[in-house]
């Protein structure tokens, strides 16, 4: 009989490869082995079957099956009952991660009063046991705010998204050598960007705390780096972009049209998505009809119009740079519509 143990590390081999349906296939095979033995006598095996539960959920959440993946963890958080947390550190770290997932998986489902408490089963976990005592417990942690972040922007609730979103962004930083979470630390930025360009959306947010632009311009600016540096391509980067760009558009139009411009090198990922492009094209366009209507406003002023008239160059020269690029091109001569980027991701 094949060891459980390595139906599982097989398991997560093609997990991270992508092959989602092969993963659960191993999954479901250790389970099986798991199961069949006397685990609830033994905390150890309980532990580990906890694990295969946990790695079974985040395959069925890839192929869309969120309410086996919900049960799935349902049974790791039973299992991990038999566990005496205090006999190791990793303990508690297991039922903390099947917390936060069942939470972030139930707010996937439409489900925010259940995702809730679990967000706040968690969140007494970590107090419990300390959210920074280890590096992997901070990095729960970081997690914990990140996804509970992404809650609260579902709600609506921007400012304590806001809040979250920036504790998660400390909690990586503290880590150091962001370059080993590359992902977490881009999402994390991405989810700021995304709070703060939904705050600025709030009549009168001019009175929000005036460092924040800076905090989130800064941190997309190091998400940016980052994916450079590792070559990450993943899904939270063309949503980063997006809510950066807004936050630039609103705030500092004078700085937009470089940031498009550094940030969309023609032999680039983002260069090669053309529906993005196209949602940068639009910031331009929005950016450049403000800029004509605060000149209309202030016309007399001749200082603030020079100003502006180079910020309006700025962005043509910017415009013209995106709309050169292949991808854009292509999908234009080809006829096919340019679709709305999916803002909710």
């Amino acid at each position: 009989m094949q060891d459980s143990s390595q139906l599982v590390l097989e398991g997560i081999t093609h997990l991270e490869n992508g092959s989602w349906e092969s993963a659960l296939h191993f999954f479901d095979q250790a389970i099986a082995i798991r199961e069949a033995s006397d685990w609830k006598s033994h905390p150890l095996a309980a532990w580990g079957l906890a694990a295969a539960y946990i790695n079974r959920s985040d395959a069925l959440r890839r192929i869309d099956k969120l309410p086996e993946a919900i049960l799935s963890l349902d049974k790791a958080i039973l299992s991990m009952d038999h566990v005496q947390l205090s006999n190791h550190p990793s303990y508690p770290d297991r039922l903390i991660l099947a917390w936060i997932n069942l939470a972030t998986a139930q707010e996937e489902l439409s489900q925010p009063t259940l995702s809730a408490a679990a967000f706040a089963k968690a969140e007494d976990l970590l107090t419990t046991w300390g959210s920074e005592t280890t590096p992997n417990r901070t990095f729960l942690a970081a997690m914990f705010h990140t996804n509970r972040a992404r809650f609260f922007i579902g709600k609506g609730e921007s400012l304590a998204a806001w809040t979250d979103a920036a504790t998660a962004v400390r909690l990586l930083n503290s880590l150091g050598c962001l370059q080993k979470i590359a992902p977490a630390a881009i999402r994390a930025r991405g989810v700021l960007c995304q709070a703060l360009a939904l705050i600025l959306e709030i009549p009168n947010a001019e009175k929000f705390e005036a460092d924040w632009i800076a905090r989130a311009t800064d941190a997309a600016e190091e998400a940016l780096e980052l994916a450079r540096t590792t070559n990450y391509q993943g899904e939270w980067l063309p949503s980063l972009v997006l809510y950066c760009a807004r936050i630039y558009r609103i705030c500092q139009p004078h700085f937009l049209g470089e940031f498009l411009h550094d940030t969309f090198p023609q032999d680039s990922h983002l260069a090669k998505q053309p529906v993005l492009l196209q949602e940068m094209i639009n910031e331009l366009a929005f950016a450049r009809s403000q800029l004509v209507g605060r000149v209309i406003a202030n016309s007399q002023d001749t200082k603030f119009v020079i100003q502006e008239t180079a910020t309006l160059h700025k962005l043509q020269l910017a415009e013209t740079h995106l709309l050169t690029h292949p991808a854009l091109l292509q999908r234009a001569s080809s006829g096919l519509s340019l679709n709305s980027f999916n803002q909710s991701q």
